[in-house]
């Protein structure tokens, strides 16, 4: 009978709503049993749920004309109309929008979904057979509870950003916009990596050695209101303080800490003064320590900015390259001075003779985009696909070698090569022979496949021969490298 009722108080409001753009139209601190809402509106966010103080709001944030997140943002006394992406602290569906034919809703078991148009849940929280409901707290943290017990957080379950008591664990993952970035913990402090799991940014906990047990469990962050970020083992024991620039000024301000799309970790406090957010910390200081400010086949430069490798790349740098086509294709290698890895602190390296051995082992790894050689401690570096943006150094004493895709036109007719791509023809067309025209169907998209995984190869091959003819620098192949 309740959720009976409160269905009907919800097509009331949808109905007052609709005939009233100008109200305000969202709960507060708790949604009722039994809701179900899908975006409306022309406005960038649609609230649905505030928390009580009235700094946080659940809603529809529109990132495209007919995309939206389900998502918790920062109000801060600004008109909902005015929100932006920089508000966005959590949501539901980072990586997977939704249409205006999506629906937010509580089934009669209790549990909580977003379903997109077709009716499919993108995002679910299975609830308890006891009543739950949706709340949203001043700290901006969304939960599903019962009476008995929270089921579930979005503390627990970060996106871009952790705020201000939210307890960052060694289970969790902060993971930036476009997924290339993720901010953990590790044994004795956190981490940024890139990619594949490389490493670029580092913060030990600076009492490791004298307070962290390993028998006693994992470290833990949090971003604490007096402005720091600090890391614990227990709620008494403090193994680390990250001092922000706001340290001990004691402001009663609104803070987060963000991974942004860039790679980059940025604190930030409100400025309610002057309406914006102002940064409070960042991890790297300058963009050349960034993994792909300039993107793969280019080098940044402190005072230069981002260049290509290439004296021909106006139109832009050549694009990444993954692993499999330099495991498929005819390689050449290209010898640059003065450059360095963005995060070679944290590289692993192995030791050889000379820059023959460092590039000869690079030129055996079909996985390998490129090769660092350190002339002064005969380091060598290599650097899995794909190739991160390179930093340039005022020495000569580092030398890269760049791999590129090089082939012969005679071996660049499109045809399916592989044995593979082979196979599946074969089996494809004895099939048609067997079973007639339904299996022809088969055959013809194995041909179409093959074509198009070539097709896809040939450019890469057009483009990085392109390319290579425009570099300023020595090619070595591999037979004329000796």
């Amino acid at each position: 009978m309740e959720i009976m009722k409160n269905q009907w108080l919800l097509v009331a409001l949808a109905v007052f709503c609709g005939l009233a753009e100008e109200v305000e139209c969202y709960y507060k601190s708790r949604m009722p049993n039994g809701f179900s809402i899908s975006p409306a509106g022309k406005d960038q966010f649609q609230p649905i749920l505030l928390s009580p103080s009235g700094d946080f709001a659940l809603g529809f944030y529109r990132v495209e004309k007919d995309h939206f997140l389900l998502s918790v943002a920062f109000l801060l006394g600004k008109d909902e109309t005015k929100i932006n992406a920089t508000d966005i602290v959590w949501s539901a569906n980072a990586t997977n929008t939704v249409r205006e034919n999506s629906e937010f809703m509580q089934d009669a078991s209790g549990s909580v979904a977003l379903l997109d148009e077709r009716g499919i849940a993108v995002w679910r929280v299975q609830a308890a057979p006891a009543p739950a409901v949706v709340a949203l707290l001043d700290s901006g943290n969304l939960q599903v509870k019962t009476e008995a017990a929270v089921e579930w957080q979005s503390f627990d379950y970060p996106t871009d950003t952790l705020l201000e008591a939210q307890n960052f664990t060694a289970s969790m993952r902060v993971v930036a916009a476009g997924e290339d970035y993720t901010l953990q913990m590790e044994a004795a402090g956190m981490a940024l990596t890139w990619k594949s799991g490389q490493v670029y940014w580092r913060r030990k906990a600076m009492q490791e050695k004298a307070l962290i047990i390993p028998e006693k469990g994992p470290i833990y962050a949090r971003l604490e209101s007096d402005g720091y970020i600090a890391m614990y083992q227990s709620e008494s024991q403090l193994v680390d303080v990250n001092p922000l620039d706001t340290y001990h000024q004691k402001l009663r301000v609104r803070r987060r800490l963000k991974l942004e799309a860039d790679g980059n970790l940025r604190a930030y406090y409100w400025r309610d003064e002057k309406r914006f957010w102002e940064v409070d910390f960042q991890a790297l200081e300058t963009p050349c320590q960034l993994p792909s400010t300039c993107g793969p086949y280019a080098i940044c430069g402190r005072d230069t900015g981002c260049t290509c490798l290439s004296a021909g790349g106006a139109a832009g740098c050549l694009k990444a390259m993954d692993s499999a086509l330099f495991c498929s294709q005819t390689t050449a290698l290209v010898r640059i001075t003065g450059v360095d890895l963005p995060y070679s602190e944290f590289a692993p390296f192995v030791r050889v003779d000379s820059e023959q051995g460092c590039m000869d082992l690079c030129g055996g790894t079909c996985g390998c985009s490129a090769a660092l050689f350190y002339n002064d401690s005969k380091r060598c570096y290599q650097v899995p696909a794909p190739l991160p943006t390179l930093v340039q150094q005022p020495t000569q004493d580092k030398v890269a070698f760049i791999k590129f895709l090089n082939t012969t036109n005679n071996e660049r007719r499109s045809r399916c090569r592989s044995s593979k791509c082979k196979a599946v023809l074969i089996l494809g067309c004895l099939a048609v022979v067997v079973g007639g025209l339904a299996a022809l169907g088969a055959c013809v998209m194995a041909i179409w496949g093959c074509k198009l995984q070539e097709g896809k190869r040939e450019i890469y091959i057009a483009m990085s021969e392109k390319f290579m003819a425009a570099l300023p620098y020595k090619n070595l192949n591999k037979d004329e490298a000796a």
